[in-house]
Order: C-alpha cells, then structure tokens, then sequence
C-alpha cells in the first residue's frame, strides 16, 4: 500500500506543479497560485481517511517547497442532530444520517469555491465532526492562508451527483481520486 500513497501523493504534486507553473505564467509571479482541491470518494469504510492521511502526510514530510497540505473530512457537513429531530421525517432522517439529504451540501459548496477564491489574506474556517457528541463543530478546522492543497474526504454516494449541490460541488475539483 505504502507504494499506492506515493503514486498518489506523486500525482497530486504533478497537478500541483501544472497549476503552479499556469498561474506563474498567467500573473506573472509564483506566489499567487491558488489552491488545489482533491476529492477523496468512496464508500464507508473504504480507507477514505486513511488514504487521505498517507497521502497528506507523504507530502508534508517532503522538503520545504512542498506545497502545506491539510485534510478536510465531509463529516463536518452532516446537518446537526437538533437539525434532523426537526424534519418531518425525523426518524428517517436519524436512521439514515449519512445519506446525501442528511448533510449540508450548500455548505460544503460554498467552503469549496470559499478555497479556490481565497486570496490567503486571511485563514478560512472549515466544520469538523465531534464523535463524542455525534454532532458538526462548526469552525473546528482553522486552514491557513499557507496552505496549498486541501484533500476532502466524501462518501461514494455523495459523488454521485444525486442532488444539484454535490453536482455543483464536484464540479469545482481539479483532482478526484475514487
């Protein structure tokens, strides 16, 4: 497997270099680049996290022009459980957290296209998820304004485009591993 996070986190530095060497080219300096944004899809359970981990870490450990690199996890978009209780179909929508409807997919959009535009004057603020308290913290992930690269991880189902914001959402990636 150690071989398979290479060859992953080997390709995302090659995209990397591409947009970096477009954006130098386009502007006329390299301090400009703007981020690259990588979807990391698949079922749960399926390594989405530990693949993202051993790519993120991969890349961090290489020598100091490496771009900074950071996870951010789709579990910080699940709608709360204050949220759900509230829907006409509460227990199905507590039975069945997890699935597209269950989490909010406009807010994930707008973080996404927030990465992309963001011209790293200031940090910008992403949810996580608290397994204590099975609940979204919202701004529980600070990402700096020197990061360059942002691995999300999603579950299968939400790539699939079923409802017009994960469309939208995956849209806006340059890079998706499934």
């Amino acid at each position: 497997m150690d071989q398979t996070y290479r060859s992953l986190a080997d390709c995302i530095l090659s995209k990397w270099e591409e947009k970096k060497a477009k954006a130098a080219t386009a502007n006329g300096t390299k301090n400009s680049t703007p981020r690259l944004i990588v979807a990391v899809a698949g079922p749960p359970g399926s390594g989405k996290t530990t693949i993202a981990n051993k790519v993120v870490d991969i890349i961090n450990s290489l020598p100091s022009k490496s771009p900074k690199t950071i996870v951010v996890s789709a579990d910080g978009f699940h709608l709360p459980l204050a949220t759900l209780r509230k829907l006409p179909n509460a227990s199905e929508a507590l039975a069945r957290r997890g699935a597209p409807w269950t989490f909010d997919g406009h807010a994930a959009v707008s973080l996404v296209r927030k990465l992309k535009t963001n011209t790293r004057a200031q940090p910008v603020l992403a949810p996580t998820f608290d397994h204590a308290i099975k609940d979204p913290v919202s701004d529980g992930l600070l990402i700096e304004e020197d990061v360059d690269l942002a691995n999300e991880l999603h579950h299968g189902i939400l790539q699939l485009g079923l409802k017009q914001q994960w469309k939208e959402q995956f849209i806006e990636r340059k890079q998706m591993i499934w």
